[in-house]
């Protein structure tokens, strides 16, 4: 059809300028991400900014992870105060992390980041909390996600305690695996940690009187929470009482009388496993790698940086458009004001005009014979015609105004 061979060279324009426009604002949101990031980084230079942007991209690709949600990430990883010439080692330990537990990165950082940093990068990587933490997955009934959630709320004592980050992992398996929520079995071993360190408490005494010296000393000589859990339900037998008893609080009881009993066994090969959760992430992340979601994903991120770099091409002829606009827009805005004007009055003149055309018409037919109808009825698609056009102007100029009304307002 030649019709549509003469239209092809504008949709062929139309095309090409819709998609640089869509390069220059995803261009134009990612630059301005990381210029977030880089208010981190006060000091850094150009060479430094681009360098981190462009490494930036690269994880985004490599990872399959949309730039959207990586600058984030980035931002929250660096003000966690991950070193950065460490930090995408870092941002990709999280992102398996992030997969393999069907979470977002933002959260994987978070959570990774706050255990490195309680217990500090002397002790414990990203990657092994990260196998652990999965390990804990894999032997109870919770997630990923869930534990992300709830760290916060037992790590820290855990770590000025002195125990490892393998005794709280492995106590939350043993825990959920009895259907007791994540969120609720934080809480619980927080409190009974709390008890057997303070000096004093019910159960800190009777921890002393059973092992012979206090809970922080049994822990920093090499002993674990599993450990400690044994000797506090031999001690509850020697009173004659339940472990739960050994303890000033509810919540800490809970925690001991799902820890001991039937459930020590279950603790003492949890916390076994913990020793072996080497690959832990690596392993679940290469599974969720195999679905197609991910591929739809990873096809999406590779038309992302499609997108940043037709903008990136783009961005010196936008910069030296949007520097013109700014220099000129005072007389952009007269412009736009006196045209605007213009129009209206165009439109308001069109209407008094048809209105007194067809009065005058009306009165012209009604006083003559009816064979003046056929004529009025001719002239009746010019009336039509003007009201059209008329209405084209007015619907026009309401948008026009809804665009950059607010704009003119504000700039004069």
């Amino acid at each position: 059809d030649h019709r549509d061979l003469h239209s092809f060279p504008t949709r062929r324009s139309s095309d090409l300028a819709g998609a640089a426009a869509k390069g220059v604002k995803e261009f134009a949101n990612f630059d301005k991400q990381m210029n977030e990031v880089f208010t981190l980084m006060p000091k850094a230079s150009e060479e430094a900014q681009k360098q981190m942007s462009d490494d930036l991209r690269a994880f985004s690709n490599e990872m399959g992870v949309a730039t959207d949600e990586a600058a984030p990430a980035l931002y929250q990883a660096i003000s966690a105060g991950v070193p950065k010439d460490n930090v995408f080692n870092f941002m990709e330990e999280a992102q398996k992390a992030a997969t393999a537990g069907v979470t977002d990165l933002t959260t994987s950082v978070d959570v990774l980041s706050s255990v490195v940093n309680t217990y500090g990068e002397e002790n414990i990587s990203a990657a092994e909390a990260s196998d652990l933490m999965f390990t804990a997955v894999k032997q109870g009934k919770t997630t990923f996600e869930e534990l992300s959630a709830n760290m916060s709320d037992v790590a820290p004592i855990a770590s000025s305690i002195g125990i490892e980050f393998s005794n709280i992992t492995a106590a939350l398996s043993t825990m959920t695996s009895q259907g007791t929520p994540t969120a609720k079995a934080t809480t619980q071993l927080k409190q009974a940690m709390a008890e057997l360190s303070k000096e004093g408490s019910k159960a800190g005494t009777a921890f002393s009187e059973v092992a012979g010296t206090d809970f922080q000393t049994f822990i920093s000589e090499g002993g674990n929470l599993q450990e400690a859990m044994s000797l506090m339900e031999e001690a509850a037998k020697e009173n004659g009482t339940t472990v739960s008893n050994m303890f000033g609080s509810i919540e800490a009881g809970q925690a001991a009388l799902a820890l001991t009993g039937e459930g020590a066994k279950k603790f003492k090969g949890d916390l076994e496993e913990m020793n072996s959760a080497s690959g832990a992430t690596d392993k679940a992340y290469k599974k969720m790698e195999e679905s197609l979601t991910r591929n739809f994903e990873r096809i999406q991120v590779g038309m992302n940086e499609v997108w940043l770099t037709v903008g990136e091409q783009l961005m010196p002829i936008m910069k030296d458009l949007t520097d013109w606009v700014i220099a000129n827009m005072p007389k952009i805005q007269k412009t736009a004001e006196t045209v605007f004007s213009a129009v209206s009055d165009a439109i308001y003149w069109g209407i008094d005009a048809y209105k007194q055309i067809k009065s005058f018409i009306d009165g012209f037919v009604s006083s003559n014979s009816e064979s003046l109808n056929s004529v009025m009825s001719d002239y009746q698609e010019i009336f039509d015609s003007i009201k059209q056009i008329i209405t084209i102007f007015v619907g026009w100029a309401k948008q026009f105004w809804s665009a950059y009304g607010e704009n003119i307002i504000s700039a004069s």
